[in-house]
């Protein structure tokens, strides 16, 4: 959803909260990561939470 991000300015921490539902004042760090399992990788601070669980 949303537009892409100018790369020459990035916004600071993650760099989806711009354009992302589940943004919060957290998403204004850099995300560590967190693996989702086999080789799954996500760099998001709500990336435990099921997206069922976040449009519900």
């Amino acid at each position: 959803a949303g537009t892409l991000p100018d790369l020459r300015r990035r916004p600071s921490g993650c760099v989806f909260q711009p354009r992302c539902d589940r943004a919060d004042a957290q998403c204004l760090t850099t995300p560590s990561s967190a693996i989702l399992g086999g080789s799954h990788i996500a760099h998001c601070w709500h990336a435990d939470i099921p997206l069922r669980a976040m449009n519900a």
